[in-house]
C-alpha cells in the first residue's frame, strides 16, 4: 500500500491534490552537414497536480503548470516557456517509493531563440519521461512529493533534446 492510499481512506473525494516545483538540467545537440553544436542550461518549473488511485499500487498523476526550457552556448541560446500538461502512471514498489512514466503536451507561452539551424516556429511541443520518486508523509492528511524524471523530446535525426528534472512540493487531501 502507498501512503497515498492509506490517507485516501480519509479523503472525501478519493483524490489527492498538490503543488510541485522543480529544477531542470537541459541539453540540446544539433548536427547538420558535418557541423555539430551542443547547448546546455538550467530552468524552472511549477505545476499543480492531481493523484487518482487506480489500484493499491498504481496511481495516475495529472499535472498542469509552467515549464521553462533554456539552453545556451557562447552567444547563441534559446529560452522557451510552455504551458505544461502532463500525465503519468506511477507504480508503487514499496509503501512510499514509486517508478513511473508518462508524457507531456506543451503550448508555447513565450520564446526567444538565436540558435543557428534551429527552427523554433512551432507553437506546440511534447516530451516523454520516465522517473522515480517518493511521497514522504508529513502528517495524517498531507505529504511531500519528490521525484527525479528524465525527459526526452521527440525530434528529428539531427536534433537531440532532453532534460533531467528534479521536483518537490506539497500534497494534501480533500
Amino acid at each position: 500500500k502507498t501512503p497515498s492510499n492509506d490517507t485516501n481512506k480519509q479523503s472525501k473525494t478519493g483524490q489527492i491534490y498538490g503543488i510541485i516545483g522543480g529544477l531542470a538540467q537541459n541539453s540540446m545537440a544539433i548536427s547538420t552537414a558535418g557541423l555539430s553544436s551542443q547547448y546546455n542550461g538550467i530552468s524552472l518549473a511549477v505545476a499543480g497536480f492531481l493523484d487518482k488511485p487506480l489500484s493499491e499500487s498504481l496511481i495516475m498523476r495529472a499535472k498542469g503548470g509552467l515549464l521553462q526550457y533554456a539552453v545556451k552556448s557562447g552567444d547563441a541560446g534559446g529560452s522557451f516557456t510552455y504551458l505544461d500538461f502532463e500525465g503519468s502512471l506511477n507504480w508503487y514498489i514499496t509503501k512510499s517509493f514509486w517508478i513511473g512514466g508518462g508524457g507531456a503536451f506543451l503550448l508555447t507561452a513565450s520564446k526567444s531563440n538565436n540558435i543557428p539551424r534551429l527552427d523554433a516556429s512551432s507553437t506546440t511541443n511534447s516530451f516523454f519521461f520516465v522517473g522515480l520518486g517518493a511521497n514522504i508523509s508529513s502528517g495524517p492528511s498531507n505529504f511531500i512529493p519528490i521525484s527525479v524524471d528524465y525527459a526526452l523530446f521527440p525530434g528529428g535525426g539531427r536534433i537531440s533534446v532532453n532534460s533531467l528534472l528534479i521536483r518537490g512540493g506539497y500534497g494534501w487531501l480533500f
